[in-house]
């Protein structure tokens, strides 16, 4: 039994992601008593002073049982709670198609150990169709990470549960891991980025910035500065009014990044903080935040390149500048400059001051005002700009409610939630604690939860011995490394006017192929046509994989699209009939005008980017 356990481990530990962390929560996982033992024939596993059956006399009648309602032809995103059926695992892998993806999550890791111990597991975790996680939080979080990285959320509307038997024990550990799964296929769909009309608008601001991202500071000048020193995030929640004054206590013991929504607090009470994070496009957020407000110029703005133009143009004082992403327009974008580096910042002001803080070492990192929710019905802390239209809340149309810190339920909303979920995130792979001292709002998992007093007698004690400003460079705009450096983008946007010219080429010659069907009788059709009309239309995919694999700096601005429409073809299935087959054909033709669509406007934008360029650069030689 040794010598199989070993050669179930070696295999999960090679084939799966985070194989051999599951490997070390087992060899952890021990206790004297006998927790797995066969009863009238069958194995069972202790929990709670009484043995449970891991599968019932029949195992092949059981999967069969499970397995009901499944259909052979479709993708289904199945996840199966409990290991105790091995037959279920190999008859789900054998008789569901080739698309579909299993995720299998036990609790119980003498399950676990017991099952590696009795059985050659080896092929079922070789399979590419599963990954097997277990109950520990970390292990699980990092499962779905990486079933969404391999596109698991593709799979969203065919999503499917399965128990085993007796898994009804569990039963707000499966509730539990269903959350997880939801919002890990939310948060994947949701950072693909908003319309096309916001991520042009977000173009717009990156190369209207220009100069000032020529003449950034980077986050390298920050990282690990502040090994220790707490840190100290300041949102606009409606909580901040509780422990706004205790603020100055921390101040010169803890770097304070205040987002730009809770400056005007600050201010009121005097405390200058080392930095203002900021991430909107939009001028609103100018408006709201920037216009006509006197900053001291010691303090750092940090944020993307593309906030709206007048805050680059007015703000006094140092620009630490980040990229989102690796890929699209941002990370096209920030791979101009070597300051703009790309860090996890999430969505909202607070996500990005978050991961500021974690990059420069701090620890822990102190959040006040971060509700994340709508706590006594109020939007926003009395003191934020946003306070003059802070009516109470009625229902609104995206309200959702969640849980708080006191396990009572609270008001919330979608894009709250989602920044909540963000935070999450980045606690699940920081090596900091996160203290929430906002004494009310939603709960944040993973956090510890203190009073804001009890956080400043506990971590700020000592005086830093240097602020953020101190550790950044003085930049001077240099003409002829602009010069340079306009040139360099221009040759970068011809670049991509080629791509677009590839992109219109590919999407006219499939056009096409599918056009000819525009009148075709799919009710009457028969099977041979309809295959053949499949064959045609799967040549569409050719054109998806060219641009994801071979068009990476236009991904942005279909993703949303094509990420849709291969949902709702999972949905349909894999079956051939005249239902299928046309609406599927509907569904393809509708992604192909949206991307020609969005290829044309995308064309008038890089135009304009190229023209910008340019006038600078002539200017610039006219010096």
């Amino acid at each position: 039994m040794a010598n199989r356990y070993k050669k179930n481990m070696d295999t999960l530990c090679r084939e799966k992601p985070f194989g051999n962390l599951i490997g070390e929560y087992l060899a952890y996982e021990t206790k004297e008593e006998e927790q797995c033992m066969v009863i009238d024939g069958i194995p069972c596993f202790y929990e709670n002073g009484n043995y449970y059956r891991m599968h019932s006399e029949n195992q092949i009648e059981e999967a069969g049982l499970l397995m009901e309602g499944l259909e052979h032809t479709k993708d289904y995103f199945l996840v199966v709670f409990g290991m105790g059926n091995t037959v279920l695992l190999r008859e789900l892998i054998q008789k569901t198609s080739d698309g579909t993806r299993i995720l299998v999550i036990e609790k119980n890791p003498y399950v676990i150990k017991y099952v590696f111990s009795h059985q050659d597991m080896t092929e079922i975790i070789k399979s590419n169709k599963l990954v097997l996680s277990c109950g520990e939080e970390n292990i699980l979080e990092y499962t779905l990470v990486a079933c969404m990285g391999a596109g698991w959320e593709n799979l969203a509307q065919n999503l499917r549960v399965i128990s085993m038997v007796n898994y009804g024990i569990y039963e707000n550990f499966r509730k539990d891991i269903m959350k997880k799964v939801t919002k890990s296929i939310l948060m994947e769909i949701t950072s693909l980025g908003n319309s096309l009309e916001d991520v042009m608008n977000g173009l717009y601001s990156c190369y209207q910035n220009v100069d000032t991202c020529i003449v950034s500071n980077s986050i390298k000048e920050l990282e690990n500065q502040f090994k220790g020193v707490p840190g100290i995030v300041v949102s606009a929640g409606p909580s901040l009014d509780k422990n706004l004054e205790l603020l100055k206590q921390a101040e010169g013991k803890a770097v304070i990044i205040t987002t730009d929504a809770a400056y005007r607090a600050c201010e009121r009470i005097g405390v200058k903080p080392d930095a203002i994070a900021s991430v909107e496009r939009d001028k609103p957020t100018y408006d709201h935040f920037y216009k006509d407000k006197v900053f001291d110029q010691n303090m750092v703005l940090v944020g993307p390149p593309l906030l709206w133009p007048d805050i680059m143009k007015e703000y006094p004082g140092k620009k630490v500048l980040m990229s989102k992403t690796l890929t699209g327009t941002d990370g096209w974008w920030g791979n101009f400059f070597d300051s703009i580096e790309h860090v996890l910042m999430g969505f909202s002001c607070s996500n990005v001051a978050h991961a500021v803080l974690d990059r420069m070492g701090c620890n822990p990192i102190i959040v006040i005002g971060q509700d994340f929710a709508y706590t006594g019905d109020k939007r926003h802390s009395e003191d934020s700009k946003y306070y003059a239209n802070n009516q109470l809340l009625e229902d609104e149309e995206d309200t959702i409610w969640i849980e708080d810190i006191e396990g009572e339920m609270v008001k919330t909303s979608e894009a709250l939630n989602l920044f909540r979920h963000s935070m999450e995130d980045q606690i699940l792979v920081s090596n900091t604690t996160l203290i929430d001292a906002t004494e009310g709002g939603a709960k944040i998992k993973g956090s510890k939860i203190m009073t804001f007093q009890e956080a400043i007698d506990t971590y700020c004690t000592t005086e830093k011995k240097k602020s953020m400003n101190d550790c950044l460079e003085e930049k001077v705009f240099d003409m002829e490394k602009a010069k340079e450096k306009y040139q360099e983008i221009l040759t970068g946007v011809e670049e991509i006017l080629k791509d677009l010219d590839d992109v219109e080429a590919a999407i006219e010659e499939h056009c096409g192929r599918i056009n000819q069907y525009e009148k075709f009788d799919f009710e009457h059709a028969t099977e041979e046509e309809l295959v053949n009309i499949i064959l045609e239309m799967q040549k569409g995919n050719s054109l998806i994989d060219f641009i994801i694999s071979e068009k990476k700096n236009l991904v942005t601005f279909y993703q949303q699209n094509l990420k849709q429409t291969i949902i709702y073809v999972k949905k349909i299935g894999n079956d051939v009939t005249p239902e299928t087959v046309k609406r599927n054909w509907e569904l393809q033709e509708n992604l192909m005008y949206l991307i020609e669509l969005a290829t044309k406007l995308v064309r008038v934008k890089y135009k304009e980017v190229y023209q910008f360029i340019e006038e600078k650069l002539k200017k610039a030689e006219e010096k």
